[in-house]
């Protein structure tokens, strides 16, 4: 799912962007990769989850990004890894989805820099239980909209969905009957199963 689809090339927000630090390699067509980029003071670096401009302004996409380059005409891009919120999925929003859960998607797919609109923190299921406990601190009310969980990778063309680390919590929810679809997938990784 290509924000490019969806978000209308902003010429301002692209100028507004500065790479930060020399070219780290060259491509085949003269593509110029970078670590990172600062857009308007916000430094955005390979690794980094983001909040992407979506199709419409109450669609909330996340993804990580993969790769950050300049194209031989000028054009930055950023490649990105996309994350499937539940409904996105086959199954649909479940009895033992959290409200903040994603699912890291598979594939990647090339979006105009200007498609990312600020940070995302997706974090792992006990980093998350962590932030959950902690006090909000002054100032960091704005997180709570921007922070969500991953406990599975989801593959769209089979439907299955693969736990990654600290997933324990989300199998215990399958057993329990919330996520019953998820249920055989999560018994097929277990050792024996």
């Amino acid at each position: 799912a290509s924000a490019s689809e969806g978000a209308a090339k902003e010429p301002a927000a692209e100028e507004a962007a500065q790479w930060v630090g020399e070219p780290i390699s060259l491509g085949e067509r003269g593509e110029r990769f970078y670590q990172a980029v600062s857009v308007e003071g916000e430094h955005f670096h390979v690794g980094d989850d983001v909040v992407v401009s979506g199709h419409c302004e109450r669609e909330v996409m996340v993804a990580r990004v993969v790769s950050l380059w300049e194209s031989g005409e000028g054009e930055k891009e950023a490649e990105l890894k996309w994350y499937y919120s539940p409904e996105q999925t086959a199954s649909g929003r479940l009895a033992g989805h959290d409200p903040r859960e994603l699912f890291e998607a598979v594939h990647t797919d090339d979006n105009p820099l200007a498609a990312i609109d600020g940070k995302a923190c997706v974090l792992e299921w006990e980093a998350y239980q962590r932030w959950l406990d902690a006090p909000v601190a002054e100032g960091d009310e704005g997180e709570d909209e921007v922070t969500y969980v991953c406990r599975a990778q989801y593959h769209p063309g089979t439907g299955e969905f693969v736990p990654l680390n600290g997933a324990s919590s989300l199998a215990e929810a399958a057993r329990r009957g919330g996520l019953a679809p998820l249920a055989g997938a999560l018994a097929a990784d277990r050792p024996g199963g």
